[in-house]
């Protein structure tokens, strides 16, 4: 079996963590082809980046969008 390898920022490849727990070979067994494997983690990471995204912007703004908007005008 390979072994699934990430970069680091200093370019070292090391295994993640969450890869041994979550991508077992039962879990992947669910996909026939490259190509569902592909729209899976094009899936993640799409939803990965909006996670991101919506921290970076709860951040600016100072408080979480989920919440009622802020009254703007009292």
């Amino acid at each position: 079996m390979q072994t699934l390898l990430v970069t680091s920022y200093y370019g070292k490849k090391e295994e993640h963590s969450i890869l041994k727990e979550m991508l077992t070979p039962g879990f992947l067994k669910q996909f026939k082809s490259y190509k569902g494997l592909n729209n899976f983690i094009d899936q993640l990471f799409v939803k990965g980046m909006e996670q991101i995204l919506e921290g970076e912007l709860d951040g600016h703004l100072g408080y979480a969008q989920t919440f009622p908007a802020r009254d703007q005008f009292g």
